[in-house]
């Protein structure tokens, strides 16, 4: 039976190289690619799901990316305040918050 990789909380320094890279890539295609590199290993607060989704420019865009970090979230308590209430149209905003509906806080190496 295969084990799953222990995730680690993203640390500041981790979060902003990690975000520098998605900021940086030419296309969502290779943002994503980004993202799904780095849920192997990371997860991340809710804020730091939002500043990840920030460097897609298309709503649909960041819901697609929203979709790739959901289980890699550690505070989803936070995430209507955090996240689904950051999108601009209502209808992203119902989106995201169904996209998240049936996501539980991800397990990081050190918890319980």
């Amino acid at each position: 039976m295969q084990t799953k990789k222990a995730l680690y909380s993203a640390s500041e320094k981790t979060f902003q190289d990690i975000a520098s890279k998605v900021s940086y890539a030419c296309s969502s295609d290779q943002k994503n690619a980004v993202l799904k590199s780095a849920i192997t290993s990371y997860a991340f607060t809710c804020k730091q799901v939002w500043g990840l989704l920030e460097s897609y420019s298309v709503e649909s865009y960041k819901l697609a990316a929203l979709a790739i970090l959901k289980n890699n979230i550690i505070d989803l308590e936070n995430q209507k305040k955090e996240i689904c209430d950051k999108f601009g149209v209502s209808s992203s905003k119902t989106k995201a918050a169904q996209t998240l509906a049936y996501s539980v806080n991800a397990k990081v190496a050190g918890e319980a």
